[in-house]
Parts: structure tokens; sequence; C-alpha cells
């Protein structure tokens, strides 16, 4: 088994897993999750989804309470019940509705603030694997703000012609600690498109509902 199957979907691994990476190709990283960051606060989403493969698994696992004997298990796999799991096109969708104005959840839009930090980076034959940590912050109104904090576990294959000659091909999203006494807005824009994210399982993409 390599290290990539040892460490990417565990825990943080040996430092022998993570090589420090050219400082060319580091900064490179770098710039495009900043690139990637500004899009989205900028509302300019059609661009955002330029950074992805058309084959993309964007999702975000339940992060569950379990006793020491289980920690292992502590965010539900690929194959369970997610907060949300998308392609490419059902990401397409949710920016399609977004643009019609018609979106109510986010009429009116969101002002968004995206930090990306803590990359650490590993070169593949076909790519990178990179993990980020994420600051997400989000006002509609005077009395209406969040802020998230999670990790992105995100696998990018080289493509020449996309921004910074990368593109995403799989992406996890795993949420971080919050407070309970502020509940999760019913869309994840500030980290995703993903909507349907109301009572923390993964909804029916084709359930067309009014509120994103």
């Amino acid at each position: 088994m390599n290290s990539n199957a040892q460490t990417e979907g565990g825990g943080f691994g040996a430092h022998a897993d993570w090589p420090l990476p050219d400082p060319a190709d580091h900064l490179r990283l770098q710039q495009f999750y900043n690139f990637e960051a500004h899009l989205l606060d900028e509302r300019r989403f059609h661009d955002w989804l330029n950074l992805f493969s058309e084959d993309l698994h964007y999702w975000m696992p339940i992060r569950r309470v379990l006793p020491p004997r289980q920690r292992s298990m502590e965010f539900t796999g690929p194959d369970e019940l997610a907060q949300f799991d998308e392609t490419f096109m059902e990401l397409t969708q949710r920016v399609d509705k977004i643009e019609t104005g018609k979106a109510w959840a986010e009429e009116p839009p969101s002002r968004t603030r995206h930090l990306i930090t803590n990359l650490l980076a590993r070169k593949e034959p076909d790519g990178w694997s990179v993990r980020t940590a994420f600051i997400a912050y989000q006002s509609r109104s005077e009395h209406d703000s969040h802020a998230f904090v999670g990790e992105r576990r995100d696998r990018l294959e080289c493509a020449d012609a996309a921004p910074y000659g990368l593109k995403i091909c799989r992406r996890e999203i795993r949420p971080g600690p919050r407070d309970r006494d502020r509940p999760q807005p019913k869309h994840l824009l500030l980290i995703s498109l993903a909507p349907f994210y109301t009572d923390g399982v993964h909804h029916d993409p084709n359930d067309r509902r009014t509120d994103l």
C-alpha cells in the first residue's frame, strides 16, 4: 500500500508522506487557492466552475461524536450519508439557479470572505494531493452572520488550459468545530455552492426547492 492510500482518507500521516515541494510549485498552488477564494467572494461563479474537472466529486461528510475506539470513523465515508455529495453537473445547476435571481436563500446575496491557509501538498504522478484549512465568513444583514472553519482535501490534476495549469477533480470538505448556538445557514455558498443542506443529510438533487 502506498503512502497516498495510507493517509489521504485518514490521519495526517508521517513527515515523509508530505515532502517539501519545490518553492515554485508551492507558490503556484497557493496562488491557485487564493484565486479561487476571490472568485467566490466576487460572486464570479461560472469562472469558479472552470477550476473543476468534469468528472468532479465534491462532497462534505458528516462529522460524528464517537467513543475513543471508534474515532477513526469520526467522518462518514464516500458511500455513507453526507452533508452534500455533488458532481460537476450538479454544481453547474446550482450556479445556473443562482444566476436566475430566483434562489430566494441568496436574495439578497450573501457577502462572503474566504481565508485559505495551512497549505500542505504532495506531488502525485498525475497532479497533486493538497490539504488546506479555511475560515469562511458570511453576512446578509446586520444581525445575520456566520463564520465557519474546516479542512479541504483536494486532488488536483494538471490541465494546460486551466488557470495555473490545474483543475480540482476531487474535493472533500471536513467541517471543523462550530458554536452550536449559531445554526448553519440553509446553503453553503461560502464553502461551495451546494444547496439543500438543511438537516445534516444529503437531499435528492432532483428535489428543486425555491430556497436554493
